[in-house]
């Protein structure tokens, strides 16, 4: 039989004290964590993985500005998804071909400088949101923009690589917000 509302459910027996304090230890000692005992699927510390996708980031950069995009074969995985300049390429190659290359011959003295990257890992997945400046000089002149992106990485094979990148720009403004 149920009880009613207002209906007592009977004696309860109060948990002795160092009963309460043992269980009390335990439960704490089950939800605390020390940072140096988290380690990541790799079986790193989570700071590695961070300084790892952020050195992949910064390769980008380097290969574009070096003229080296076969380097960024390994960086990109070969379906990533890429939404950049209000278009979208659909895998790697068709990126490659299509833009990358076509625009790192268009101009010289070539610069993409990420001015803050900053990393989110949950398992074999990262994300970073990113401030950037892409400058160089074309037969028309000095060109230049300065945009945001999200990039998502994934851990496969060992390393870091795009499967996800969307970039928006504008031409650089000396005055530009910060947000």
């Amino acid at each position: 039989m149920e009880p009613q509302r207002g209906e007592s459910l009977g004696a309860v027996r109060p948990i002795p004290v160092a009963t309460f304090g043992i269980l009390t230890a335990l439960l704490l000692s089950a939800c605390t964590i020390e940072r140096a005992d988290v380690r990541t699927p790799s079986g790193e510390s989570p700071e590695a993985d961070t300084t790892r996708v952020r050195q992949t980031i910064e390769a980008i950069g380097t290969a574009f500005e070096t003229g080296r995009v076969a380097e960024l074969d390994s960086i990109f995985h070969d379906s990533v998804l890429v939404f950049e300049f209000g278009r979208v390429e659909r895998g790697w190659v068709a990126y490659r071909d299509g833009h990358l290359l076509p625009e790192t011959r268009a101009l010289s003295d070539r610069s993409l400088e990420f001015r803050t990257i900053d990393v989110h890992i949950v398992r074999s997945t990262a994300w970073a949101t990113v401030r950037y400046t892409l400058s160089g000089r074309s037969e028309s002149g000095r060109v230049g923009v300065e945009g945001l992106g999200t990039l998502i990485l994934r851990r496969l094979a060992g390393r870091w690589q795009l499967v996800h990148v969307h970039l928006s720009s504008r031409p650089p403004a000396s005055n530009s917000r910060q947000e």
